[in-house]
Formats: structure tokens, sequence, C-alpha cells
């Protein structure tokens, strides 16, 4: 019997040692306003600058140290955690007897009777006011970058976004954290970007496009680069919008150049300044005994003989310099070529 005994008062010992050496603070306290303190851990002090017997003397509220705009948080989180008998994790702001501003994590949880009475709540403080001041330097840098950024979950859920994607797409973050990227993307680019598949060993995802939808039905065109760490996605995309449309009028103005210089019924060539071939008609390449293709990105000084490339050289020189239409003829196999 007396080694029993003796075995009990060691192990209260030895949690009593344990829970008077937590860096932070331990406690067990009423569910009121005040969260009137039972009992405390010697990291009270630490964390505070009170000892425990001045919170369970009441010589200090608890709740008068939490800064008054977390005060309503604080207490409906705990209030919701109660009545659902879950756990609770919450972080908030606390005044030391210093005046020291600190960031605080709190988890604790609800301790109840067999007939489900509330007694009590039990739990543990501890001071993250460095971690927390890194989270805020990242997220206040994250939340300036001009580009659209994401780290979204594998099945391509939002769990993170700057504010880049309230300005471009029109809802607020709360509106978009928690939903699936198929709220926003364009229906006729959903398949393509489901099936994208292919990582590189290192993570990356190599740059794709798709369509986006702003909240008013605007159409935004963005060019993404991602990878992927730990089964989430993490990723920036830009809007391209402007781009995609210049790609369109320059591919829209070749076409009809195109169509013009085929029309001619003349050898016709388009140039670059230094004579590499930019377009050529039928007539031309036929005359030369090539197809249309086959000219592209040659040099046309380079299909002439030597003298008159060099005359062709310095007229073309001479458009250059003045601006001016410049009219030429050469002759060749004795017939005159204007």
């Amino acid at each position: 019997m007396a080694s029993k005994v003796n075995l009990a008062e060691t192990s209260v010992s030895i949690l009593r040692t344990w829970f008077n050496f937590l860096p932070g603070m331990a406690y067990r306290c009423n569910n009121d306003h005040n969260w009137t303190m039972q009992i405390v851990s010697a990291g009270s002090f630490e964390l505070t600058g009170y000892n425990p017997v001045d919170f369970i003397e009441q010589r200090v509220s608890y709740d008068t140290l939490i800064l008054p705009e977390y005060r309503e948080m604080v207490w409906k989180e705990i209030q919701n955690a109660v009545l659902e008998r879950s756990h609770f994790t919450i972080e908030y702001r606390i005044k030391s007897k210093s005046g020291e501003s600190k960031w605080v994590w709190e988890k604790g949880t609800g301790i109840f009777d067999d007939e489900g009475k509330l007694l009590f709540l039990e739990g543990y403080i501890a001071d993250v006011t460095d971690r927390k001041e890194k989270e805020i330097e990242l997220d206040t840098f994250f939340d300036i970058q001009p580009e659209l950024l994401c780290i979204s979950t594998r099945g391509g859920v939002f769990l993170k976004l700057n504010r880049a994607w309230e300005k471009k797409f029109g809802y607020g973050l709360d509106e978009l954290i928690g939903e699936s990227f198929k709220k926003l993307i364009h229906p006729d680019d959903l398949k393509v970007t489901v099936e994208l598949d292919y990582i590189t060993p290192d993570g990356v995802i190599p740059t794709f496009r798709n369509r986006y939808l702003t909240k008013d039905g605007k159409v935004v065109h963005l060019e993404w680069s991602a990878a992927i760490k730990d089964d989430k996605y993490y990723a920036s995309a830009r809007d391209i919008s402007e781009r995609v449309m210049l790609e369109k009028t320059i591919t829209s103005r070749e076409s009809l150049m195109r169509s013009m210089i085929n029309s001619i019924t003349e050898s016709a060539l388009l140039l670059e300044t230094d004579g590499t071939i930019i377009l050529c008609n039928r007539i031309a390449a036929e005359r030369l005994g090539l197809q249309p293709e086959d000219l592209i990105k040659k040099n046309a000084f380079d299909l002439l003989p030597p003298d008159l490339a060099a005359s062709r050289k310095e007229r073309i020189s001479e458009v250059i310099r003045t601006g001016s239409q410049v009219v030429f003829e050469d002759l060749r196999d004795g017939r005159a070529f204007l």
C-alpha cells in the first residue's frame, strides 16, 4: 500500500515539475468573461509579466490582457467550441505587464462532468510573436505583388490568394478562398487545364495559358507559372489579355498582307531592312523554282547575282534613308525588270 502511495506522489511531483517548466502558460479557468483562473503554470510570468498567484487571487484578469479588438473573437471562438464539445485553437494579441504587445497561440477544451455539465476550461497559451511577425511580413510582401499569386490543393481548391485577385476579378477573397478554380475558369478551357499532367522531376509545371472570367463576365487571358510541393500547387499568373489581342491583330494583319501580296500578278517580296524575306507571293517563288515557305527568312540579296545584289542594296538603303518610294529596273539575261 505504501509503495502505491509513493508512486502516486512521485507521479504528481513529476507532473507538477513538468507543468511549471512549460515555456508558455498552462491553465484551468472558469468559462466567464474574465477567464477567472483556478490553476496557472509558472510560465505565466515570462508570457504576461504576472505570477500565477496574481491570476488565481484575481489581482489581474486575463481578459484585460487581451487587446480590445480581439476580445469578442476570443469569446465567440471558445463558446462555439464549448457548444460543439470540441477543441479550440486561436491566435490573438495580448499586452503584458510591461506594456509589450505579443502574439499568442492558445489551444484548449472544455471539461465536462458525467452529466454533460461544463466544469471549467483547460488549455495552453504560447508566445508566437516571432513566427507571427514573420508571417505578417510575408503576407504583406505576398499582397503587394501585382501578379496573381495562388496556393491551392492538388484538386484546385484555393487556399491562399493575394489582393491582386480582388482587383482583377471583382470577387472578395472571402468569396474565393475555399472555392475551386472551376468557379473562375472559362468553360472552354476547363478540360485542357484539368488534363495538364506533365510535371518536371523538381515539381515544376511548364508554363501554360488559359482564360478566367471576372465577376461581371469579362474574359481574362492568363499565363501561368506553377510548381507542386507537399501536394499543393504554388502558382503565379499574369494577365496577358493585351498581348493576346496584339498577337491576334498581328496574325490578322499578316493574313491580310499575305492575301494582298498573293493578289499581285508580278513578283512581290516583303523584306526586313537587312533583306530578310518576311513574305513573298507565289509568282516570286515560282520564278526562283521554290515554294513561298522556302523563301521565308532567307536573305533576298543572297538569291541575286553579286553585282545585282549590290545595286539593289544601294537602292533599298535609299528607300530606308529617305522614306520615299523608289522605282528601279535592271537587266537579267537580256530582259528588263522593273
